[in-house]
């Protein structure tokens, strides 16, 4: 199961005992998860997706915006860099992303691939004019 949610509903999926395979919170949520500030060093954020509230999770994927995303596959720790993009409406680079996520889990793909297509997902959404795919007349 891939989860994209936050606060109060991510919260209770988190303490309970079955857990999501794969979480993408932003930094922000992250933040409000864990209840402390954080910054965004790798120690950081290493120390903060090794909490005891994400044990059990195979893959955690938090998203730095324009600075890319931080990621956790089992005990293993990424950090994903970006190319600078003008962006033209962010809107649904979330979903795009967790859409990456799960091509890649589906086809098999190794780490480095999986977070590679999430991010080249989330930045060709970014890179949009708009969201809407089709206009009805």
């Amino acid at each position: 199961m891939i989860l994209d949610c936050s606060g109060a509903t991510l919260q209770t999926v988190l303490e309970n005992p079955y857990k999501p395979t794969v979480i993408k919170p932003n930094i922000s949520e992250l933040y409000q998860l864990l209840n402390q500030p954080l910054d965004e060093s790798l120690e950081s954020l290493k120390q903060a997706l090794s909490q005891p509230l994400f044990e059990g999770i195979e893959w955690i994927i938090v998203s730095l915006g324009a600075q890319g995303a931080f990621a956790k596959h089992n005990h293993t720790f990424y950090r994903v860099n970006i190319p600078t993009i003008s962006v033209l409406n962010p809107v649904g680079s979330g979903d795009s992303t967790v859409a990456g996520i799960t091509s890649a889990i589906l086809n098999h793909e190794n780490d480095r691939d999986l977070l590679k297509k999430a991010q080249c997902f989330r930045h060709a959404e970014c890179a949009r004019s708009t969201n809407r795919l089709c206009q009805f007349k």
